[in-house]
């Protein structure tokens, strides 16, 4: 007999091979397993009897069962079928329903039940809040009732304290003696439902006497304002609050200026709270105490309150004060508080700002709402300084802010800038940051200006002057000239809408950012606008920036009325590029020939102006020799002294020209040889108005060409 060994071994790895296959499928087979119960709905509230069917979704591996038994934790709330899961509503309260596997017991689903009767109370009211009364004076306190159904509007009124105050079962407060007392209001139908009111009782004859102190400086002594940011710029962190680096927290002083004892109760309403925690105050005759207020709320950009100051000062019984905050998730995010909700709406002022996109001229010189046209400024009494502080400060976290002014230059070059005051950069996203040179102080001080007339700088990049400023970012952006306008001025108005004498809002924008305005924000005090000095017929050189000017022999700069700035279009190649106030532009600089006329200009000091004048405008018929110039200004009538000088005519009738603005003729039929002969300065004053943010003034000869050797516009 033959042995063949082949089948065995063929057998012994089928054989192998079956049981390796039946481990994997034994590894990777299903488990069988309920893995989540979900129970709709989450949540739902019924009233007293009232019956609803919830359902179950019950999810899981392998092969299972979906079935389940229902359960109420509350049977006295809420019942349950084991089954089908219908809940039936028994009586006012909470129940968690509960679904649980019959697969797997540890797996469940819940829902909440809220049972309120279909007559039931959810909450009363009382108004007002608080009451302040001398002893033997009455008043009404208010209950209002809320629930659902119908259900009892009664309440019964209680006193804290009789020997202060008592109440009438109608809600009749009577005064008894000084002190507090709080009056509740309970509900008759539900005991657990009440409200109150504080009552608080002085004398009609204390000579307690309250003053209250903004210790924030302002602006406005009834207004506290502030800002929060909730997290990190990344998102990653929650700031700790109150955080030293946001205005989170304002604080009020209460002096008692009389002879008596003075008791002053604060409350607050809206997102703010009293973090000391002490209400009532009792305060000595020439004494004080502070009273903190912090911002806690979140989720709107603005939010407003009142702190309110129930006293026994016979003179002012009950004082509120305005609570306003500025809230951003997180730093440097959007929403950020535009330029008009942190000036009207959480500083308080009534000051007429752009709102939203409105603000966005793209860097050009054009006035809106209250804004004020001048690259220069004065100031208001001479014999006092300049006030400057910085109230808000919106840009890249951790950058110091520097404000800094100038005297008016000749040149961009010769500006000798110095500065005013620095704000921390730790506070660059804030309300009244610190002072970045000592962090227990604002950024506040009163300063004196480097001359009579002075522009501002920020940082070391953007100017007053917008003809200093980079002009390539608001050219790119859309401006149509001219360019510029980085720091812009608007008139002070406090809560009621009236004009703060001599003071001044200055908003600027980093050049080719965003162009909200809200990057730094002062309030500028003792300031009046520069009259605007143009010195007409000045020529430039290809190496200037800026405006050019000559300094005349009364200490004043006299600007030209033209000016070189850089521009790269995008894409292209840098170029230099001429603003020119006036049409055409083609009109020469005069006089474009050798001067006829000696040095000495008769009829002036101020001989420098009349050496060059503006006129020819190339064109060969009359019609066309007009000459027009467009200077951007708020709205107004301002007195424009026009300075003329004839250096050519030497007969009456020569040169003859209008003056006009608009439709409005100014000065008609002018002949320079007639009232002065040649070579010698007349001036004449002319009251101008401006309706649409540009004065215009345009010459028109009818004889010759016109002549304007300097335009003068003094402010109102």
């Amino acid at each position: 007999m033959v042995k063949t060994v082949q089948p065995v071994k063929t057998y012994l790895v089928a054989t192998l091979a079956a049981l390796a296959l039946a481990a994997c499928n034994l590894n990777n087979a299903p488990s069988n397993a309920v893995t989540k119960v979900t129970v709709n709905p989450a949540s739902a509230s019924l009233t007293k009897a009232a019956t609803k069917v919830f359902t179950v979704n019950v999810t899981g591996t392998g092969t299972y069962t979906k079935d389940v038994t229902w359960s109420s934790n509350n049977v006295a709330v809420a019942t349950v079928d084991p089954t089908s899961g219908e809940v039936t509503a028994v009586s006012n309260g909470t129940a968690t329903i509960t679904a649980t596997s019959t697969f797997d017991t540890s797996k469940t689903g819940t829902a909440s039940v809220t049972v309120a009767g279909s007559n039931s109370v959810t909450g009363v009211t009382v108004s007002p809040a608080t009451l302040s009364l001398q002893p033997g004076a009455t008043d009404t306190l208010m209950a209002t009732v809320q629930g659902t159904g119908s259900y009892a509007t009664t309440v019964t009124w209680t006193s804290s304290n009789t020997g202060i105050a008592t109440v009438s079962a109608s809600g009749v407060v009577t005064a008894v003696s000084t002190g507090t007392a709080i009056i509740t209001a309970k509900s008759t139908a539900d005991s657990s439902k009440s409200a109150a009111a504080q009552v608080t009782v002085g004398n009609a004859n204390s000579l307690a006497r309250l003053t209250v102190t903004n210790l924030d400086g302002g602006p406005f002594p009834a207004w506290l304002s502030f800002n929060k940011i909730d997290r990190t710029k990344d998102g990653s962190t929650t700031i700790v609050q109150p955080s030293a680096a946001q205005h989170t927290i304002s604080r009020v002083q209460l002096s008692n200026t009389g002879s008596d004892p003075l008791l002053v109760t604060p409350s607050v309403s809206g997102n703010f709270v009293l973090p000391d925690g002490v209400n009532q105050r009792t305060i000595a005759p020439n004494q004080s105490v502070t009273v903190s207020v912090q911002f806690t709320g979140s989720g709107s950009t603005v939010q407003t309150g009142t702190l309110t100051l129930t006293s026994t000062d016979p003179t002012k019984p009950s004082t509120s004060l305005k609570l306003a905050g500025a809230w951003q998730p997180t730093i440097e995010s959007n929403p950020e508080p535009s330029t008009a909700q942190l000036i009207n709406q959480v500083l308080g002022f009534k000051t007429v700002i752009p709102s939203g996109a409105a603000i966005n001229e793209a860097g050009r010189v054009f006035a809106q709402g209250d804004e004020v046209i001048s690259p220069y400024w004065q100031k208001a009494d001479a014999a006092k300084a300049v006030n400057v502080w910085q109230i808000a400060s919106y840009h890249t976290i951790d950058n110091p802010a520097t404000l800094s002014w100038y005297a008016r230059p000749t040149s961009k070059g010769s500006a000798a800038v110095k500065g005013i005051v620095a704000s921390a950069g730790s506070d660059a996203q804030a309300l009244f940051p610190r002072n970045n040179a000592d962090l227990s102080k604002a950024a506040r001080v009163d300063g004196t200006p480097p001359g009579k007339t002075f522009g501002f700088r920020v940082d070391g990049s953007e100017w007053s002057d917008p003809s200093f400023n980079l002009h390539n970012p608001d050219v790119n952006a859309g401006c149509t000239g001219p360019c510029g306008q980085h720091l812009r001025f608007f008139k002070a108005k406090d809560p009621s809408g009236a004009v703060m004498p001599n003071t001044y809002l200055l908003i600027m924008d980093y050049s080719g950012i965003n162009y909200d305005y809200n990057d730094n924000i002062f309030l500028l005090s003792n300031l009046k606008p520069a009259p605007v000095l143009i010195d007409t017929g000045l020529g430039i050189d290809a190496a200037s920036r800026g405006n050019v000017g000559v300094l005349a022999p009364d200490n004043n700069v006299w600007i030209s009325d033209q000016y070189n700035y850089d521009f790269t279009p995008k894409g292209g190649v840098a170029t230099v590029q001429t603003y020119k106030a006036f049409t055409p532009t083609e009109a020469y600089n005069e006089p474009n020939i050798s001067n006829p006329c000696g040095a000495d200009v008769p009829g002036t000091t101020n001989d420098v102006l009349y050496k060059t004048y503006r006129g020819n405008t190339s064109k060969a018929t009359p019609d066309d020799r007009t000459l027009i110039y467009n200077v951007p200004l708020e709205n107004g009538t301002y007195p424009v002294t026009l300075h003329f000088i004839d250096l050519y005519s030497s007969t009456v009738g020569q040169r003859v020209f209008d003056v006009t603005s608009g439709s409005t003729t100014l000065i008609s039929n002018l002949d320079i040889f007639s009232k002065v002969g040649a070579c010698a300065a007349y001036d004449q004053t002319v009251n101008v108005p401006v309706t649409n943010g540009v004065m215009n003034l345009t010459f028109k000869a009818s004889a010759d060409y016109p002549a304007i050797a300097a335009i003068e516009i003094n402010r109102p």
